[in-house]
C-alpha cells in the first residue's frame, strides 16, 4: 500500500491553522517529541524525548570529595553524548549589598559526572572560583573539549575537561588560580628590556657580603653599603637575573627582584650594560686623538701632541701611514710606542680605539643584515589551549648608530658633499632579548599553561608583524630554570613566518568583564548583556616633565641611558602624555590625563602637556650629553583599591586568594602613551652657512645676523623645496615655505693642527628661519663675479643658493680671498610634517600599579584605606583572653604600605542576624611602634589584635550567628575613617574522652546462652491478670501466690517458687526479670493454629483457646524482636489436660481492663544488655565554659556482623547478652552540631578471659585429628588458593665456564683453553664462587663438576663449601668430591646464611672447574608425594603412593587443602598447636617420622619453615626409647648417613627427624609446636617408616598395630580450664633440680608458658629473682602427675624476670 512520510524540517507547531491546512514540515500537536536534526537521511524526523529518572550522587560528592551537605547545585549541563553532566556547586551565599564579596572560605567546585557508569569526577575546586548562590550559572557550552560558562559575577570563563583532572584524582590542581580558567588570556605587559647586568669584569664596582638571611624579600642587608648606588646591578650565586638596586636605607638595599639568599654569601653590584652589541668590530670607535710631532721614520715610537682623550695600551692607532693591526704597546707621554714600524708625516692625525669587548671572532649571525633596519621586538605566549596571548609593547628601536653617531676623519667633508651621513647605520648585530616572565621560568607552565612563547619581529617602514622564533616553554624553564627573564640571544636572523594583519589591531581580547548570556554556535562563542569594559577614573595627579637623562638617581629612567645610549626626545616639539591602565588580562582603559594644579617646578609641568624647547647656549656639551626623555611624576597613588561595583571601577588587582580584597578583575598595569602630532623632518646637510652678504658683493657688511646664504646640493634640493605653483615663465629665484632650524654651524676657529673641528652646536629660537630666495649663485650671490665667491661650495659650477631671513646670526662671515673655515659642515633641520590624526603613542614605559604606587608613596600622611594582616582565627574551643588575630593587624595606605602612627578603636560587632552589637564580647589591644617583638627585634609601627572577652559555641546555626563584621575607628594623621573586616566562628571537632582506639573483653561466662527465637517448656504454669498485678498460679497446688508490683511488667519469683528452667537459663529465687506475652502458637476450639495472634478483643466469653497441646504442657516461641501488646479488656482461661485428655483443672480470669502498654523485653532491653564502655566526650566549646556537651549526638557508624552492639544518647555501649564468642569491632562517633566527628575503633573479645585477656578460639578448620599407620602420610594445606600449593625449585647459581671465564678472572680463577674449564693453578690464591643467600631452612642442593691434573684413581681433597652467618655455623666446611659430585646441605638456624664455594689451590696440582651449581629445593620432597594428584578443591582428599600396584594402595600418602565456609584457609586470629606423637605397640622396632610446619604470608610467597609463638624454627626433632626422649638437638646437615670418606651417599632426601625405638619395653615419642603468625600453612606428615614398617619395601602386609597421630587443636582454648598449675624451681635450676612453689599461667602448652600468677584468676603476678628456672604442668589441676604431651620428663628450663614473665629461650629436659 501507498506509504506516506512527513519529514518536520521546519520543527514548527503550527495551532493556528486548521489541521487540513497545515503546510509540510509542520505540525499541529505533540507531546514528549523532539525532531531530528542530523544531517543524514533521517532529517526532520519526529523521536520520542526520553524521560528523567532521579539520580542521587550526594553519597559519591561525600564519600570521594568530601563535599559537605551546605553545598548546592548553581548550574549544570547535560552533554548526551557522552553521558556525562557538569556541575558547578557552592556553599557560599552572597548577601552583601554589592553582590561581589569574596568568602576566603567558600568551597566552591566544578564536578563531571558520568550518569552511565555512575561516576564522579572533580574537575575544579577551591574558593577562587568565587561562586554564590546568589548567581547561578546563567550560560554554560561545551565546544569540544572546552566547558565555557559565564554567571555575571565573574568574568567569563572556560576550563578544559580533559586536562582538568585525567588522574581523576580527589584534589585535582590542575586549575588553582583565575588566570588559568579565564576566557581572557593573560596579557604580557612588560616590554622586552635592552639592558642587563654586565657579566664583565671591568664593570664590578664592590663585592659585599650580606649580613641577614633574605627569604623571598626585596631586600638585603649588607656588611657595607659603601659604593653602592641606585641602579647599579646586582649579581652572585643565588641572585636573580637582571636585579638592580632601586633603593638604599643604611646597609638595607632594597631591589628590583625578590630574593632568596642565606646569611653570608657574596653579591657584586656593578654597572649595566646595553644588551644590543657589535660583535664583529674587533675594535670600538675612537675615543681618543692626537698630532705626530716630528718623529723619526721607520721606527716603534711616534711623539704625539695636541691629545684629546685617554691613550692606551692595546688601543688600535689609525691614520694616514699607519698600516694595518698598529696596536699602542705603551704610552708615556709624549711618545706613543706601538708593536710595528710606521712611517708618517709631522702632523699626520691620529685616531686611538679600545678593543671592542664584546667582539666574536666566530660569530654566526648575518653581520649586515641589520645595518639599513630600524627593528623593534615584542612577544607573545601561547597556551595550552592553542590560544595566543595579545602582544606585549615593542620595544624602541633596536638601533645604535655606527661609530657611536659621531663624526670622524672624513666624514664631515663626505657628509655636506653627498648630503648623506654614510656612517649612519645600524652597528648592532647581536641583541639579547630579555623576556621578562610573568613568573619564574620554571612555574609558568603549571601557573598560565603556556606552552609556547613566540617572539615577535617588526621594521620600522613595515606594518607586518612576523615571527622571529618560537620557544617551547620546557626550553625556557630549563634554561631560566628559577629566574623571571628569558634571555633570547637574536642573530640578526630573518623571522620565520609574518602574523595575519588582523593581529596588528588586536589589542585586547574581545571578552567582557562580565556578561548574562552565553552560546554556542558553530565554533564560536557568543555572548550577550554584557559589560565590556570597566569604567576608569576621569583623572590622575601627575606632572610631565622633559629634559636630559637620569644618570644616578632613583629614577627608573637611568636605564633608557644604557639601553637607548643614542636616543634622545626630539626638540622644538609639544608632547602630551596620558596613562593607560590594564587589567591582568588586557582590558585597556581610554587615555588617562592629568588633573594636576601644581605649578612648573623641578622641570615639570603643572598639567599633562609640555613643550621641549631647543637647548640654550650654556646647555652641556654634546660630548657630555645623555640626551633628553619624558618623565612621569605621580602626587598620587592610582586608586582606589576598592572596586565600586555602583560605578563599574574594579579597583586594583589582588591576587591574594586568602584576602577577603582578593580582587582578579582589578586594574592591574600601566603604560605611557605620548600624543605627538609634529611628525617627520629632514636634516639638510650644508657646506658651510655664510652670515650676510658676500664679501665681493655692494650688500657686504649688510644685513649680517639676519640673512644667511648656502649652497643646495645633491637631495638637500628635494629637502627645502621650492614653491613651484605660482610662477612666471622667465623666473630664475624661488621661494620656499620649508621652515628652518639651524643645529651646527660653522664657526671662525683657527687650529692649525685640524684636531678641532670649525663648526659648534647651534642654539636656534623657537621661531624658524624662512627661505627668501633659491636660485643659480649668479641670481642669488648679489653681485660680483662667480670666481670671486670663494666661500661658496663649487662656486665654479653657479650652484643653487638659497637665501635664508634668519633669527639671529648663523654660520660665518665672508672674507675677501675666501674664508678658512670653509668649506665647513652646517646642518639646518626642517620643520616637522603635522599629523591631523589624534593619536597616542605607546611607549615601552610599562609596569604593574602595585609597583607604581609602592614608588609613589613615600611616607605615612597618607589617609588609612586598608587594615592588613587581619587574619581572623577564632575557634570555639579558645579560652578567654586568646589572641584572634596572631601576628597583630595594622592600617595601611592605599598601596597597603603600613603606617607608622595610627590609634583604631572597636566600635562595633554584628552578627549575621544583627539585632544586637555583640561588641564586648571582643578586647582590642594595641601595640605601640618600638615595644619589643616577642624572639627579638621591636614592631616597625603600630598593631593592635582583638581577643575573647567570653566563651562562644558554635550551633547548629553559627553559619550565621556567628559570622561577624567588625567595624574599626581608624585615626592617621588627625583623619578618621571607619574600616570594616569580617571573620567567623570556627569549628572544633567533637574528641572522644576514649581516644581513637579501644579494647574491651568480656568473659563468656557473662554471656547467656539463650537464643532467640527458642521453645520455652512451661511445665503447667499459667499467668494471669489480676487489678493492677501480675502473678503466677502453681496449677499442681492450686494456689494462687501475687509476687508482682503494681502497674509493673515484671514477674518476681518468690521463695517457694522452684526454679524455672528456659533451655539452660535458670531464674534463681528471689529475683526478678522482665516478661511479656507474645503468643505464636494457639489452638483455637476448632484446632486452627493462629500464629502471631494479638489479642485486643473484649469480652471472649468461655473459649479454650489456651489448651494444651502436649500432654500437660504447652509451648510458644519467644520472638528476638522486642514487641508491644496492648490489652484492653482480656478474658480467658488456661486448662490442663491428663494424658487421656480429660480435664482436670480449669481457671477462669474475669474481665479487666488494662490499658497500658507492655513491653517484650526478652531480647534488646537495656537493662538485659551487658554494658561495655561508658563513652564520654566534649562538644569542641572550651571545656571551663557552659557549652561543652551541647548537641552531642552518638552513634555506631559500622560494626562487625550481627549488630550486637547499641549505644544511648548519652554514651553507653551496650552489647547483646547472646552475642557469640568471638572478636568484634564496631566504630563508635560522636557528632556535634555542625555535623563534625570524632570516632573511636572499638574492638571487643568475647571469650574466655585469661589472665586480664581475652582469648578468642581458632577457627575450628584448624580442630584436625588423624592417624597414620605404616607407609601413610599427608600434607594438610591451610590455605585460600588451591592453584599454589608447592614451590618451584628455585636457581640460585649456574656457571658454565666453557669459554665464558673472562668475568671470573678476578675471583682468582684462570683459564685453561684446553679443557675449557676454570683452573686454580698450583700454588696461587684461592678462587672462590661469589656468595649466595641460603634462607632459614632451605634444603640446598650443590653440584660440582672438577677434575685435577694428576694421576688417575688419585683422591685428593679438592674443594670445601662454607657457609657463613650464625654462631656455631661459621666456617663449616663440606667437603666436595673428586669429579661431578652432589652434596645437600639445610640450614637449621633461625636466620639465612651465606654459602661461599671455595676451591682451594694446592702445592702440587692445579686444579679445573667445568660447572657449579646451587639450587633451593621443595620444602615438601617429591618422593613423599610421587603419586599424590593435589587438591583442586577445599575439604577434599587425595591421595596417591610411590609404590607400585598391586601394593600402591596400601601406602598411601594424602593431600587437602582445608578451609573454612567462607572459603578461607589461612590463619585469621587466635593461635593453633601441631602436636605429633606416636603409639608404639611393637617391641624391638623403631618408627621414623618425618614432618614440617611451613608458612606463607599469602599465594604470592613462598613456603618457608614456619617460626613458632616463641619466634623459633619449630622443627620436628628428637629421638626416643623406652626411657624416654634422649635427643632433642637439631643437626646442620640434611642426611646423618655419611660415608667414612666424608661423601655423602644418600641422594634421596630421606630425613628421618623423629626416631622412637623401642627396646624390651615399648617406647612413645611426641613433639608439640603452636604457631599464631597469621597467614597460611602446610603441614606435612611424611610417609610413617621405620623398621617395624613394611613401607621401605612396599611390602604387601602393612603394620597395622603401631601408628602416630597428628593432632591440631586450639593453643588458647584446649581444655576450657580458666588457668593451670605450674611447679617452679628456685633460680639458678637446672634439669635435675626440684619443683616446690606453684603457680598459675593461662598456657596449657609449658614450653608457651608467658607468664606466672600467684592466684587462679590470673591477676597478681609473681616476684622473682631474675634467672634461669625448671618449671612443669600439672597434668590436672589440683592434681601431682607433671604434664608430659613430649614424653621428656614433663619439664623446661626458661629464663623469667623478676615479674614472672618468661623472657628466654626454653629447653626441654631430656
Amino acid at each position: 500500500m501507498a506509504e506516506v512520510k512527513n519529514a518536520f524540517i521546519k520543527s514548527k507547531m503550527n495551532k493556528d491553522l486548521d489541521a487540513r491546512l497545515i503546510p509540510q514540515g509542520e505540525y499541529r500537536d505533540a507531546l514528549n517529541v523532539q525532531v531530528n536534526r542530523s544531517e543524514g537521511d533521517d532529517v526532520g524526523a519526529v523521536e520520542n524525548v526520553k524521560g528523567n529518572s532521579i539520580v542521587s550522587i550526594e553519597g559519591n560528592l561525600e564519600q570521594y570529595f568530601n563535599i559537605t551537605s551546605d553545598v548546592s547545585s548553581i548550574g549544570h549541563l547535560v552533554d548526551e553524548s557522552k553521558y556525562i553532566v557538569y556541575l558547578f556547586l557552592t556553599n557560599n551565599t552572597d548577601s552583601s549589598s554589592t553582590g561581589q564579596t569574596f568568602n576566603t572560605q567558600a568551597k566552591n567546585y566544578i564536578v563531571q559526572y558520568n550518569f552511565k557508569s555512575d561516576t564522579a569526577v572533580m574537575l575544579v575546586e577551591g574558593a577562587f572560583l568565587n561562586f554564590s548562590k546568589t548567581n547561578p550559572i546563567l550560560g554554560v557550552n561545551i565546544l569540544e573539549n572546552l566547558l565555557f560558562f559565564t554567571d555575571d559575577r565573574n568574568q567569563p570563563r572556560k576550563i578544559n575537561v580533559d586536562l582538568a583532572n585525567p588522574s581523576m584524582v580527589s584534589n585535582p590542581t590542575f586549575y588553582t588560580t583565575e588566570d588559568q580558567i579565564s576566557v581572557a588570556k593573560y596579557n604580557p605587559y612588560e616590554v622586552i628590556q635592552l639592558w642587563k647586568v654586565s657579566p664583565l669584569t671591568e664593570a664590578e664596582v664592590v663585592t659585599t657580603t650580606l649580613t641577614q638571611s633574605s627569604n623571598d624579600s626585596f631586600d638585603i642587608v649588607v656588611n657595607s653599603a659603601s659604593s653602592i648606588v641606585v641602579n647599579q646591578g646586582v649579581k652572585g650565586t643565588g641572585v636573580k637575573t637582571n636585579t638592580i638596586v632601586k633603593s638604599i636605607n643604611g646597609n638595607t638595599i632594597t631591589l628590583s627582584e625578590k630574593q632568596n639568599l642565606t646569611s653570608g654569601v657574596s653579591v657584586t653590584f656593578c654597572e649595566l650594560e646595553s644588551t644590543l652589541y657589535d660583535v664583529v668590530s674587533k675594535y670600538l670607535p675612537p675615543t681618543a686623538f692626537a698630532l705626530d710631532n716630528l718623529g723619526t721614520y721607520p721606527g716603534t715610537t711616534i711623539p704625539v701632541d695636541n691629545v684629546v682623550g685617554v691613550i692606551e695600551a692595546g688601543m688600535l692607532i689609525e691614520g694616514v701611514g699607519i698600516p694595518e693591526n698598529t696596536v699602542v704597546v705603551s704610552y708615556t707621554a709624549p711618545n706613543v710606542v706601538v708593536n710595528q714600524d710606521v712611517d708618517i708625516l709631522n702632523n699626520t692625525k691620529l685616531n686611538f680605539s679600545l678593543p671592542n669587548p664584546y667582539y666574536e671572532e666566530d660569530y654566526s649571525g648575518d653581520a649586515n643584515f641589520l645595518e639599513d633596519k630600524f627593528v623593534r621586538f615584542s612577544y607573545r605566549f601561547k597556551f595550552n589551549d592553542n590560544e595566543y596571548s595579545i602582544l606585549a609593547p615593542f620595544t624602541q628601536p633596536c638601533f645604535i648608530p655606527k661609530q657611536d653617531g659621531y663624526f670622524i676623519e672624513g666624514d664631515e667633508q663626505q657628509t655636506f658633499r653627498s648630503s648623506v651621513v654614510s656612517f649612519f647605520e645600524n652597528k648592532v648585530n647581536k641583541i639579547d632579548l630579555q623576556i621578562p616572565l610573568p613568573f619564574q621560568a620554571d612555574q609558568i607552565a603549571s601557573k598560565l599553561g603556556i606552552t609556547d612563547l613566540e617572539i615577535i619581529y617588526k621594521e620600522s617602514d613595515e606594518l607586518a608583524l612576523k615571527v622571529l622564533d618560537t620557544i617551547k616553554v620546557n626550553v625556557i624553564s630549563a634554561e631560566a630554570t628559577e629566574n623571571n627573564y628569558y634571555e633570547y640571544t637574536y642573530l640578526s636572523q630573518k623571522p620565520i613566518k609574518t602574523l595575519p594583519s588582523d593581529e596588528i589591531t588586536r589589542v585586547y581580547d574581545k571578552v567582557p568583564v562580565r556578561a548574562k548570556a552565553q552560546e554556542v554556535s558553530g565554533n564560536r562563542v557568543i555572548y550577550a548583556n554584557f559589560q565590556n569594559k570597566h569604567s576608569s577614573v576621569s583623572s590622575i595627579d601627575y606632572q610631565v616633565g622633559a629634559f636630559e637623562k637620569y644618570r644616578t638617581s632613583n629614577r627608573s629612567s637611568t636605564l633608557s641611558v644604557v639601553s637607548q645610549p643614542n636616543s634622545t626626545v626630539k626638540e622644538n616639539r609639544n608632547y602630551q602624555i596620558g596613562v593607560v591602565l590594564a587589567d591582568r588580562f588586557g582590558r585597556s582603559s581610554s587615555v588617562i590625563l592629568s588633573n594636576s594644579i601644581d605649578d612648573l617646578s623641578n622641570n615639570f609641568a603643572g598639567t599633562d602637556t609640555i613643550f621641549l624647547p631647543y637647548r640654550s647656549p650654556g646647555d652641556e656639551s654634546a660630548a657630555g650629553w645623555a640626551g633628553n626623555s619624558l618623565k612621569v611624576k605621580f602626587n598620587q597613588i592610582l586608586g582606589p583599591s576598592s572596586a565600586n561595583y555602583n560605578t563599574g571601577w574594579p579597583g586594583l588587582y589582588n591576587d591574594d586568594i586568602s584576602s577577603e580584597n582578593y580582587n582578579p578583575l582589578g586594574w592591574y598595569s600601566y603604560k605611557i602613551v605620548v600624543k605627538q602630532v609634529e611628525q617627520e623632518y629632514y636634516n639638510v646637510y650644508l657646506p658651510g652657512i655664510v652670515n650676510g652678504y658676500f664679501a665681493h658683493t655692494q650688500y657686504f657688511g649688510d644685513e649680517v645676523n639676519s640673512t644667511a646664504f648656502t649652497t643646495l646640493l645633491s637631495d638637500n634640493i628635494n629637502k627645502v623645496p621650492r614653491d613651484l605653483s605660482e610662477v612666471g615663465p622667465e623666473q630664475k629665484q624661488y621661494r620656499s615655505s620649508v621652515r628652518l632650524f639651524g643645529r651646527v654651524e660653522n664657526i671662525a676657529l683657527s687650529d692649525p693642527t685640524g684636531v678641532i673641528s670649525p663648526n659648534a652646536q647651534y642654539f636656534p629660537l623657537i621661531a624658524s628661519d624662512s627661505v627668501e630666495a633659491i636660485g643659480p649663485e649668479d641670481e642669488i650671490a648679489g653681485g660680483g663675479t662667480i670666481s670671486q665667491h670663494e666661500s661658496i661650495y663649487q662656486n665654479e659650477t653657479n650652484p643653487y643658493l638659497t637665501r635664508i631671513s634668519t633669527q639671529k646670526g648663523i654660520g660665518i662671515e665672508d672674507t675677501q680671498g675666501g674664508n678658512a673655515n670653509f668649506p665647513t659642515l652646517a646642518i639646518y633641520e626642517t620643520n616637522p610634517v603635522v599629523s591631523s590624526l589624534d593619536i597616542y603613542w605607546e611607549t615601552a614605559q610599562t609596569g604593574t600599579i602595585s609597583d607604581l604606587n609602592r614608588e609613589i608613596s613615600q611616607d605615612d600622611g597618607v589617609v588609612a584605606s586598608f587594615i592588613d594582616n587581619f587574619n581572623y582565627v577564632h575557634n570555639e574551643s579558645f579560652a578567654l583572653g586568646t589572641n584572634l588575630t596572631v601576628g597583630n593587624f595594622w592600617p595601611t595606605d592605599e598601596l597597603n604600605q603600613p603606617i607608622t602612627s595610627s590609634n583604631i578603636d572597636l566600635v562595633s560587632v554584628f552578627d549575621g542576624v544583627g539585632s544586637s552589637n555583640r561588641v564586648i564580647e571582643w578586647s582590642l589591644t594595641r601595640v605601640n611602634a618600638g615595644d619589643p617583638v616577642p624572639g627579638g627585634g621591636t614592631y616597625a609601627y603600630d598593631s593592635y589584635y582583638l581577643s575573647t572577652n567570653d566563651y562562644f559555641y558554635y550551633g547548629s546555626n553559627a553559619a550565621v550567628n556567628e559570622s561577624y563584621t567588625f567595624t574599626f575607628l581608624v585615626t592617621t594623621n588627625g583623619n578618621e575613617v571607619e574600616i570594616t573586616k569580617t571573620g567567623s566562628l570556627q569549628n572544633t571537632a567533637p574528641s572522644i574522652d576514649q581516644g581513637s582506639s579501644l579494647s574491651r573483653s568480656i568473659d563468656d561466662n557473662n554471656i547467656t546462652s539463650i537464643k532467640f527465637p527458642q521453645t520455652v517448656p512451661m511445665h503447667g504454669w499459667y499467668i494471669g491478670v489480676g487489678t493492677g498485678s501480675f502473678y503466677w498460679d502453681d496449677m499442681r497446688t492450686g494456689e494462687a501466690s501475687n509476687y508482682g508490683f503494681p502497674g509493673s511488667p515484671y514477674i518476681s519469683f518468690g521463695a517457694d517458687t522452684e526454679e524455672f528452667e528456659f533451655e539452660g537459663m535458670t531464674f534463681t529465687a528471689g529475683t526478678s526479670f522482665p516478661i511479656s506475652f507474645p503468643i505464636t502458637e494457639l489452638d483455637d476450639e476448632e484446632g486452627v493454629v493462629e500464629q502471631n495472634r494479638s489479642f485486643t478483643a473484649t469480652s471472649q466469653g468461655d473459649r479454650d483457646d489456651f489448651s494444651a497441646t502436649d500432654g500437660g504442657e504447652f509451648s510458644y516461641e519467644l520472638p528476638y524482636k522486642q514487641e508491644l501488646l496492648s490489652i484492653s479488656e482480656f478474658n480467658y482461661k488456661l486448662e490442663e489436660e491428663d494424658s487421656d485428655g480429660s480435664i482436670t483443672q480449669r481457671t477462669t480470669v474475669g474481665s479487666q481492663g488494662y490499658n497500658n502498654l507492655i513491653p517484650m523485653p526478652w531480647a534488646n532491653q537495656t537493662t538485659n544488655r551487658i554494658q561495655i564502655q561508658d563513652f564520654t566526650g566534649v562538644n569542641g566549646a572550651n571545656i571551663n565554659g557552659p557549652d561543652d556537651q551541647r548537641d552531642l549526638l552518638w552513634d555506631i557508624t559500622t560494626q562487625s556482623s550481627g549488630n550486637y552492639f547499641t549505644i544511648s544518647n548519652t554514651g553507653s555501649l551496650t552489647v547483646s547478652p547472646n552475642t557469640p564468642v568471638g572478636e568484634y569491632e564496631a566504630t563508635v562517633r560522636l557528632r556535634d552540631a555542625a555535623g563534625t566527628q570524632d570516632t573511636c575503633d572499638l574492638s571487643l573479645v568475647v571469650g574466655r578471659v585469661i589472665g586480664g585477656t581475652s582469648v578468642v578460639p581458632i577457627d575450628s578448620k584448624f580442630l584436625v585429628e588423624d592417624t597414620f599407620k605404616d607407609g601413610e602420610g599427608k600434607v594438610y594445606w591451610f590455605t585460600d588458593n588451591t592453584t599454589s600449593l608447592y614451590n618451584d625449585d628455585e636457581l640460585f647459581l649456574n656457571y658454565d665456564f666453557d669459554g665464558n671465564l673472562d668475568s671470573w678472572t678476578t675471583n682468582g680463577f684462570g683459564y685453561d683453553s684446553g679443557t675449557g674449564a676454570a683452573k686454580v693453578t698450583a700454588g696461587v690464591n684461592d678462587a672462590t664462587i661469589s656468595q649466595v643467600i641460603v634462607p632459614a631452612g632451605a634444603y640446598v642442593e650443590i653440584k660440582t663438576n672438577s677434575n685435577d691434573n694428576q694421576p688417575a684413581g688419585t683422591l685428593v681433597y679438592r674443594g670445601v663449601v662454607k657457609l657463613y652467618g650464625t654462631d656455631g655455623f661459621d666456617d663449616a666446611e663440606y667437603r666436595v668430591n673428586n669429579g661431578e659430585d652432589t652434596i645437600y646441605l639445610y640450614n637449621d638456624k633461625n636466620q639465612a646464611v651465606k654459602l661461599e664455594f671455595e676451591f682451594p689451590n694446592s702445592s702440587s696440582y692445579n686444579r679445573f672447574l667445568y660447572s657449579f651449581s646451587c639450587k633451593l629445593l621443595n620444602m615438601v620432597p617429591s618422593y613423599y608425594t610421587g603419586g599424590l594428584t593435589l587438591p583442586t578443591t577445599a575439604n577434599s582428599e587425595t591421595s596417591g603412593s610411590v609404590c607400585s600396584a598391586p601394593n600402591d594402595s596400601k601406602y598411601t600418602f594424602k593431600g587437602e587443602v582445608i578451609q573454612n565456609s567462607s572459603n578461607i584457609g589461612a590463619l585469621e586470629k587466635g593461635a593453633f598447636y601441631v602436636y605429633i606423637y606416636s603409639n608404639s605397640q611393637d617391641l624391638n622396632d623403631t618408627i621414623n617420622i618425618t614432618a614440617s610446619v611451613e608458612y606463607r604470608k599469602s599465594t604470592d610467597f613462598g613456603w618457608s619453615p614456619a617460626y613458632d609463638v616463641n619466634g623459633n624454627l619449630a622443627r620436628f626433632e628428637g629421638q626416643w626409647d623406652s626411657t624416654g626422649l634422649t635427643n632433642a638437638q637439631n643437626r646442620n646437615t640434611l642426611d646423618e648417613r655419611q660415608a667414612s670418606n666424608g661423601e655423602y651417599t644418600d641422594t634421596n632426601l630421606s630425613r628421618v627427624q623423629m626416631k622412637i625405638t623401642s627396646g624390651s619395653t615399648l617406647a612413645n615419642g611426641g613433639l608439640i609446636r603452636a604457631y599464631n603468625l597469621p597467614g597460611e600453612y602446610r603441614i606435612t606428615h611424611g610417609n610413617l617408616t621405620g623398621t617395624a614398617m613394611q613401607y621401605d619395601n612396599c611390602s604387601s602386609t602393612p603394620n597395622t598395630t603401631s601408628n602416630t597421630v597428628v593432632k591440631i587443636g586450639d593453643a588458647d582454648f584446649n581444655s576450657g580450664e580458666s588457668y593451670y598449675t605450674y611447679k617452679l624451681s628456685s633460680v639458678g635450676a637446672t634439669c635435675a633440680s626440684s619443683t616446690p612453689s606453684t603457680y598459675y599461667a593461662k598456657e596449657f602448652i609449658p614450653r608457651y608458658v608467658t607468664k606466672l600468677y600467684a592466684d587462679t584468676s590470673l591477676t597478681s603476678p609473681i616476684t622473682l629473682t631474675p634467672g634461669t628456672y625448671k618449671y612443669g604442668r600439672l597434668l590436672q589441676n589440683g592434681g601431682t602427675n607433671i604434664y608430659n604431651p613430649e614424653f621428656s620428663s614433663g619439664y623446661y628450663t626458661g629464663v623469667f624476670n623478676s615479674s614472672g614473665e618468661r623472657v628466654g629461650q626454653v629447653d626441654i629436659c631430656i
